[in-house]
């Protein structure tokens, strides 16, 4: 029922016009931004906004304002030479797919100089991370991307797999839950909206997950450095599903 347009990108914009404008006009006259892409309509049946409801064109979305590069080959570029940089003076190194992930990971305690953004290149960044001899990784993401990691997805785009619904309710089918509750997990939209249906008193869950794709981790490096993994959901106000460093603890 509303417009696309998250919460960021619209801060951003009024941000952004309001510093254009002598403060005085904008005491006296209100100002009309329209936004619009060009070709939106054809670009959206080529993205998940479809399947989420999101009609008649696409999303705004965003956290920083700041465009990265968007080809593959272009973006693999910058996260082998942001590894290799930083894995100079490091021997761990915090992957991020984006930046609520980075966020979590500051929260954390970790600094911007051991945190990289790797996008969906999960074992791609895994491998650049052996090139330097990184001794331990920590990765950090959203259970929608992460989670895929459980069953041995380490290149997370939608289109390349798309089984974060499946991950979900294949470990509740293996904790022995309800037909009819997996049933009802496939039918959500996200795996966002999976986590907030199913409520509380899933922390075992969770935990199958996430030591999965620790597991995993070790088997694509063949065990030759530390992994550990942290789960979330939600955005700005995410909240901790699974943390491996807290339970070698």
């Amino acid at each position: 029922g509303l417009h696309a347009i998250n919460p960021t990108p619209r801060k951003t914009i009024e941000e952004a016009v309001r510093s254009n404008l002598p403060p005085i006009w904008l005491k006296k006259n209100g100002i009309k931004v329209t936004i619009s892409v060009p070709k939106g309509r054809e670009i959206a049946k080529k993205t998940f906004n479809p399947r989420l409801g999101i009609v008649g064109g696409i999303s705004i979305l965003g956290t920083s304002g700041i465009v990265r590069p968007m080809s593959e080959d272009a973006l693999k570029e910058s996260i082998r030479i942001e590894i290799k940089q930083k894995g100079l003076k490091k021997d761990r190194l915090v992957l991020a797919f984006g930046n609520i992930g980075e966020k979590c990971a500051k929260d954390k305690g970790y600094k911007e100089d051991e945190i990289v953004i790797i996008s969906n290149f999960v074992g791609f960044a895994l491998e650049c991370c052996a090139e330097v001899e990184i001794k331990e990784v920590i990765l950090v993401g959203h259970i929608g991307k992460i989670s895929k990691v459980a069953y041995g997805c380490f290149n997370t785009h939608s289109r390349v797999n798309d089984m974060r619904l499946e991950v979900i309710a294949l470990e509740l089918a293996l904790l022995g839950y309800d037909t009819e509750l997996i049933r009802r997990v496939l039918k959500e939209k996200t795996s966002e909206g999976v986590v907030k249906f199913l409520g509380d008193g899933y922390d075992e869950l969770y935990k199958n997950i996430g030591n999965k794709i620790v597991e995993r981790m070790k088997l694509y490096t063949y065990g030759e450095m530390k992994c550990s993994a942290i789960m979330y959901y939600g955005f700005s106000d995410y909240k901790i599903l699974y943390n491996s460093l807290e339970i070698d603890k």
